[in-house]
């Protein structure tokens, strides 16, 4: 509770300060960003907004929109508190996860913080799916260790309602289901956890792409496009494309840099936390089960192959594996020490920018 407490504290006073040194036109809030179209998904409707409003999926915006009817306030404030509860949640099974796969008590210690305060972890605090895509992350994780096939796969299908990345975790059910039993790394209740059908154990891969599926029938009924989702995200001026390429990307900002053009070198500074993250999936390979490294390799190859790195951090940080990896690291007082100033930091920096404009989550 205490990092997310820290955390909390910190994107506040971001935005006091992005609010005292700019004009309000020039501000965003917590609801602002993607925030604000889930707020108005929830509140108008799909048909009341723009075109681009459908690349957001359903799930948050509804759950939003239900929770506001027991609140005070809009749906901007049930997406707020759903997504702060979700937060705590988050940390707290992304913990139970470093136990129960036998990290260490040091390790299961830190997780919460490393959730709290990775670079892009302010859009826990804001109305993002960020939150609830964690836990439903964490979620997923528990269940295919545990071999609770209709967990995983319930799961799995709120995670491709609530993001079109819902659609990676069908990576790492697959896994485990293909896994033998008798695997020695399970945890101890996993065998007697199994399902007695093979049933739920082939069905549960396919709980992801049920829920995407079914925002994408949608789509095509509702729109007449059932593929508008994805079109609207790898638009040019959002993702640009399925798969961009990173190394070009790169070189385009380095000369642009060289050239003196700083405000286009961006990602040069992605890609600081690109290799880092690299790295991490380098310990993740070593220490967490396959199933764990594929989905964050899945992840990284998303998040790198956007436009311009862009979200890198935030993409990077939906990858719980990662995280859990980059826990095991911090084996000394003095390591957590600076990763807790560092992430702070650069937590607070990047949303004081996000805040004032200077950076997209």
């Amino acid at each position: 509770m205490i990092p997310m407490i820290i955390a909390r504290a910190i994107v506040l006073l971001a935005l006091f300060l992005a609010h005292s040194l700019e004009p309000p036109r020039h501000t965003e809030n917590l609801l602002g960003w993607d925030a604000q179209w889930y707020r108005d998904i929830a509140e108008h409707g799909y048909s009341a907004l723009p075109h681009e409003a459908i690349r957001f999926f359903p799930l948050l915006p509804i759950l939003g929109r239900i929770l506001s009817l027991v609140l005070p306030g809009d749906s901007g404030v049930a997406l707020l508190v759903l997504a702060n509860a979700a937060a705590v949640a988050y940390g707290a099974l992304a913990r139970h996860i470093a136990v129960r796969d036998g990290l260490g008590p040091d390790a299961a210690r830190c997780v919460p913080w490393a959730v709290a305060l990775c670079p892009a972890g302010f859009v826990l605090v804001m109305g993002y799916t960020e939150a609830l895509y964690g836990v439903l992350v964490c979620c997923v994780l528990l269940a295919t260790r545990s071999r609770r096939w209709p967990a995983a796969m319930a799961c799995g299908l709120l995670a491709g309602l609530l993001r079109p990345t819902g659609i990676l975790l069908t990576v790492p059910i697959m896994i485990e289901a293909l896994s033998s039993r008798s695997d020695r790394r399970l945890p101890p209740d996993a065998a007697n956890a199994d399902q007695p059908s093979g049933f739920w154990r082939a069905a549960a891969p396919l709980g992801p792409a049920a829920g995407l599926l079914m925002f994408v029938a949608w789509c095509g009924i509702a729109r007449g496009d059932a593929l508008a989702p994805f079109r609207a995200q790898t638009a040019p001026t959002l993702r640009g494309g399925i798969l961009v390429n990173p190394f070009r990307t790169v070189l385009d900002a380095a000369e642009m840099a060289a050239d003196g053009h700083l405000e286009a070198a961006a990602p040069l500074i992605h890609l600081l936390w690109a290799i880092l993250a690299g790295v991490l999936l380098v310990v993740c390979a070593r220490r967490l089960p396959l199933s764990y490294t594929a989905f964050a390799a899945c992840t990284l190859v998303l998040a790198v192959t956007s436009r311009g790195l862009s979200s890198f951090e935030r993409y990077a940080g939906s990858a719980v594996p990662l995280l859990l990896a980059g826990s095991t690291l911090l084996t000394t007082r003095s390591r957590r020490l600076v990763a807790v100033i560092v992430g702070c930091l650069a937590m607070a920096c990047y949303c004081f920018e996000a805040m004032r404009h200077g950076y997209v989550p």
